[in-house]
């Protein structure tokens, strides 16, 4: 709803949002996958997208949405914040106009 209201004032960004798909799980070069990967093709992904004029650098990005995850946990959205019960997947965009400041959330459930 948040994401889609402003969809008329700003339709080339709400594209850019929901054009992408997640990313699958990956298994690393020595036979590992992240950490909770045995229960992992039953995550929901979460995936939070952070549209400002100013970028963060990585740490800071993923430092920002805790308090967010953690109100998802709350509501009942999602069962946990670990790897085991998540896949967290945060990204920004920078945008140029005030109006296309805001912050996405979408939930894939399996």
């Amino acid at each position: 709803m948040g994401l889609l209201k402003y969809a008329d004032r700003t339709p080339a960004l709400v594209t850019r949002l929901l054009a992408t798909e997640p990313k699958p799980i990956t298994r690393g070069s020595l036979g590992t996958g992240p950490k909770g990967a045995g229960q992992g093709q039953n995550r929901p992904v979460v995936r939070i997208v952070r549209c400002a004029r100013h970028l963060l650098d990585p740490d800071n990005l993923t430092a920002s949405v805790k308090f967010l995850v953690d109100r998802l946990c709350e509501a009942g959205l999602i069962a946990g914040d670990t790897e085991a019960d998540i896949e967290l997947q945060v990204s920004q965009l920078e945008v140029t106009q005030t109006k296309e400041v805001g912050t996405s959330v979408r939930i894939f459930y399996p």
